[in-house]
């Protein structure tokens, strides 16, 4: 399923930064949904594994960067370090 989009998005050539950005939102989204005070459910388990599944394609594939994405994961860099 997955190398249909991946096609599509070859042919269409869109900029990687703005595919970067648009799955770093959905990890952010994703992110704030996870929270330790809401509800989890299978749903979002689902969602889970779809976006992390599209994302290794993405990167497999060099329409994203993956320098480009990690500014949008978190814990950020600076979070890590504070930890440890």
């Amino acid at each position: 399923m997955y190398e249909t989009y991946i096609a599509l998005l070859k042919h269409y050539k869109p900029d990687e930064e703005t595919i970067c950005q648009i799955v770093g939102f959905k990890f952010q989204s994703l992110a704030s949904h996870s929270a330790p005070d809401s509800n989890n459910n299978s749903h979002h388990t689902t969602s889970n594994d779809s976006l992390y599944k599209i994302t290794s394609y993405l990167l497999k594939h060099d329409l994203i960067d993956l320098d480009s994405l990690l500014v949008h994961l978190s814990p950020s860099d600076a979070d890590c370090m504070q930890s440890s």
